[in-house]
């Protein structure tokens, strides 16, 4: 289906004298044209339909603007002939519009003709002669409009009119604006725009409804300048939400404004579609840093079409770290924060060309939100998972945050040293031994466990141990304990349990706490994961019941960020404690074993089960205690 093209303009409240024509121009790659008009839209809609294909034309305009008996919808462009002496200043500001804009398409102007007609004579030759000089000063590079001044001071209204007419039809026809064949058949639809603030939802409501009545894609070009500044916000920031969204069918391609300056002849149609784009690169900042969101940003880059691998590296880094918070994928966000600090840890020593400046400028400004945003995260030469956690939950992604902790805590645990498996070849080989035991008597749908087996360490290994404990909430407490008891005792003396390491030997009350703690984080998130059951709200609701909802809702989460809040305090403490005794005894030897490593070992026998039976009666190389 092909493209909708729709210009969407809109009426204010037009100059009582309906001669009074005012001069545009437009710049497009250095080449100019010309135009006049009346009224602001009318040079608006003429720069659109003399450069692109128009569907329809929406106009919107509140009561003062159209004729209540008059025809509002679905007028077609070229079935307007009603040009038999009309009466101007008794139309309404729409049908004016329509009329101004039929003559477009027939290469009309009759006002114009009517201004030229109102001077004769000598008159007509003395004020000719004036047109000329002023067209001169008006063909310099540089034109002062101060030149203007001796030679119409001392004209009428009406005179300095006429000179202004002339002067415009002396410009090369070739330079003026003329509509596009395809554009002479275009429709035009008025829409009321009620000025009562509550309506403005019922506007926006309207607009959207006509604006998508046909499925495809719809291309929208804007003349906003007419209406009421609150009005007009409001319906560009609603093509703005459309515009982000790039799985959305409407596309803003440009956003038309004129000049204003009554001291210039000649004043710019602008198109600030530049302009709009760098709001909404802003926007987009807001976007990413408090919703972790790249669309708008990327889009942005993609429209530029300019290329760079720093920048592109950038948008790469954040786009991984969308997709990890929006998909709570902790990989994605790890990977997103390491490819950040890749392009941060080298300075930005590009030197752009001219017409590259602003875009280099604002990804500039952008890197250094993103640092001052991230602070202690970009630090260091591994992403810290403690760090990740406390930016989390300070952005309000909390289930990230006990994402973060149930599932990369243990590695830290091991690798930082807060509670590891081995320390040597040799208590390396009594781990292997002991995992492999306990991998061969897990049942196969649990064998999962032990693909990170620095999570398998921390959080299942040996828990069948406390099966028997009678006083079931006391279970973790218990299993705590016993993995307390790695650190002193036998394994003989500890349900077979191989001998555990911990920088925090010399605290175990902030061993336990933070072991404790991590497996209520582990519980919390699954219960948020896996909610229990709850009464559904009420849809209609009375207010006392919202309110309950609302009060309920926001305990909730404030009781969750002091949770989580208290725990990672309480991480924090551990990590400080391990780093002074680093300080004080030198960096500890901590030794990890691989998943392709354990499965290497479990693997040594076509019947592994077998081996593990016959190593019982040699395995001298066990630790003995």
């Amino acid at each position: 289906m092909a493209d909708r093209n729709i210009l969407l303009t809109s009426l204010g409240h037009v100059d009582p004298d309906r001669l009074n024509h005012r001069y545009y121009y437009h710049e497009n790659n250095g080449n100019l044209s010309f135009c006049d008009s009346i009224t602001s839209p009318e040079a608006g809609a003429k720069l659109i339909l003399s450069s692109v294909k128009i569907d329809e034309i929406i106009v919107l305009g509140d009561v003062d603007t159209y004729d209540p008996s008059e025809d509002l919808l679905s007028h077609i462009l070229s079935h307007y002939t009603d040009y038999d002496d009309p009466d101007i200043n008794d139309m309404s500001e729409f049908s004016f519009l329509r009329y101004r804009l039929s003559q477009f398409r027939d290469g009309l102007d009759f006002e114009t003709l009517d201004i030229i007609q109102t001077v004769s004579g000598e008159k007509e030759e003395e004020l000719q002669k004036i047109a000329d000089k002023c067209l001169i000063i008006l063909l310099e590079d540089e034109y002062d409009v101060k030149k203007f001044d001796p030679y119409i001071e001392k004209l009428t209204y009406e005179e300095i009119r006429w000179v202004k007419t002339r002067i415009y039809q002396s410009v090369n026809p070739k330079k003026k604006l003329r509509i596009l064949p395809e554009n002479k058949d275009v429709k035009v639809t008025f829409m009321p725009m009620k000025r009562d603030r509550n309506s403005r939802l019922v506007n926006i409501d309207n607009l959207t409804k006509d604006i998508f009545e046909e499925s495809g894609k719809t291309n929208l070009y804007m003349d906003m300048q007419g209406m009421d500044s609150a009005d007009a916000y409001t319906i560009i920031n609603l093509a703005s939400v459309f515009n982000s969204n790039p799985h959305h069918s409407l596309s803003l391609k440009r956003l038309i404004t004129v000049g204003r300056d009554p001291r210039n002849f000649f004043n710019p149609i602008l198109d600030n579609m530049d302009s709009y784009n760098l709001s909404r690169f802003t926007d987009g900042i807001t976007s990413f840093i408090m919703n972790g969101n790249v669309d708008i940003i990327r889009a942005y880059w993609t429209s530029r079409n300019i290329r760079n691998r720093r920048i592109e590296s950038l948008i790469r880094g954040m786009t991984y770290v969308s997709g990890g918070i929006s998909l709570c994928n902790i990989d994605y966000l790890e990977i997103g924060i390491r490819i950040l600090k890749s392009v941060f840890s080298t300075d930005y020593d590009e030197t752009p060309d001219g017409s590259h400046k602003l875009e280099f400028s604002l990804f500039y400004c952008l890197e250094n939100i993103i640092k001052a945003d991230y602070g202690a995260l970009l630090e260091g030469n591994r992403v810290s998972m403690y760090e990740l956690a406390r930016w989390a939950m300070r952005k309000g992604f909390y289930q990230q945050a006990l994402t973060i902790i149930e599932s990369r805590f243990p590695d830290e645990f091991v690798s930082l040293g807060l509670f590891y498996y081995a320390n040597d070849e040799h208590s390396k080989k009594n781990m292997l031994y002991s995992f492999e035991k306990e991998y061969y008597n897990t049942p196969g749908t649990s064998k999962w466990t032990f693909n990170d087996l620095s999570h398998y360490f921390i959080k299942y290994y040996r828990k069948n141990a406390t099966r028997d404990v009678k006083d079931r909430s006391k279970t973790t407490e218990i299993y705590i304990q016993l993995r307390i008891d790695q650190l002193y005792r036998s394994p003989k003396f500890n349900y077979h349990m191989q001998r555990a390491f911990s920088l925090l030997d010399d605290d175990t009350e902030l061993l336990r706490t933070i072991l404790l703690g991590y497996t209520y984080m582990s519980s919390l998130r699954n219960t948020l994961n896996h909610s229990l059951k709850f009464q559904l709200p009420e849809v209609n609701a009375d207010e006392e019941t919202v309110l309950k909802e609302i009060r309920d809702n926001t305990e909730t989460i404030s009781s969750l960020k002091k949770e989580v809040g208290k725990y990672l305090d309480d991480y924090e403490k551990a990590l400080s404690h391990i780093q002074e005794r680093i300080e004080k005894e030198g960096e500890p030897v901590i030794i990890k074993i691989s998943p392709d490593e354990f499965r290497e070992y479990r693997g040594r026998e076509k019947n592994p089960v077998q081996s593990m039976h016959s190593s019982r009666h040699d395995h001298s190389w066990r630790e003995k205690n």
